[in-house]
């Protein structure tokens, strides 16, 4: 199994040193502090793979944590999970891939370290959104209507998430899945791949009954999106 490195940001030690216990039983780095301070300098100093951070702690409660970890180039897409002793919406905290409750279940744990690690490999791709090969292909090897077709698709992406997120945050399924078929369809003109894995993934949650685990692919799609904008401004400097 690959080795994940893992913050841990609670202020009760039990609570710690249960999730602590059972990740580096599995083999993961954990790193464990008390507080929203603590998890922000830990993440100044390190990168990390996966932060779970509790949401009640003095003086910085664990939403204001993430919200300055997020703010960090080198965690812009680091994945976080609330973990509250109350059950919490994560609609309303876009910085949280998912929200559990506590006390998290091995069986939870196990999930959610699987997904992660699912992501974790995919994301590798991310560092190169578009398969050029591929997209050479679609394009009969015309590297001018690569361009341009990737061009478009840049810079309607902005406008694309901001209707997807507001699909979702309305309840609108059917919407929202007509709105993600389209994209994806365009995704895939322009071989994006992992964004067009992301947008699949989505659509197939969708059509099962439980909506709770909609907001980490929604999480995802994001995040995927963001690199793929990034690094067309850093491409455009």
């Amino acid at each position: 199994m690959e080795q994940l490195h893992i913050l841990v940001v609670d202020d009760n030690r039990i609570n710690r040193l249960y999730l602590k216990t059972i990740l580096t039983q599995w083999q993961h780095h954990v790193t464990e502090v008390d507080s929203g301070l603590s998890a922000l300098s830990a993440c100044r100093q390190q990168p990390f793979d996966l932060i779970l951070m509790d949401i009640r702690m003095q003086p910085m409660d664990g939403v204001t944590a993430a919200n300055k970890i997020k703010a960090l180039k080198e965690h812009s897409l680091t994945p976080i999970v609330a973990v509250s002793a109350e059950q919490i919406a994560c609609a309303g905290y876009p910085q949280f891939i998912r929200c559990l409750t506590k006390p998290l279940s091995k069986h939870e744990l196990k999930q959610l370290i699987d997904d992660c690690l699912d992501d974790h490999q995919t994301m590798e791709s991310s560092d190169i959104p578009f398969d050029e090969e591929q997209a050479l292909a679609i394009s009969h090897q015309d590297a001018d209507i690569v361009l341009k077709l990737r061009t478009l698709f840049v810079d309607e992406l902005p406008k694309e998430m901001d209707k997807i997120e507001q699909l979702h945050q309305s309840g609108q399924w059917q919407e929202l899945a007509d709105r993600l078929h389209h994209l994806q369809g365009s995704a895939r003109v322009c071989a994006a791949v992992y964004l067009c894995q992301c947008l699949q993934d989505y659509r197939q949650q969708l059509t099962k009954p439980d909506t709770t685990l909609l907001d980490g692919y929604l999480q995802k799609l994001k995040q995927a999106a963001a690199a793929i904008m990034a690094g067309s401004h850093q491409n455009a400097s």
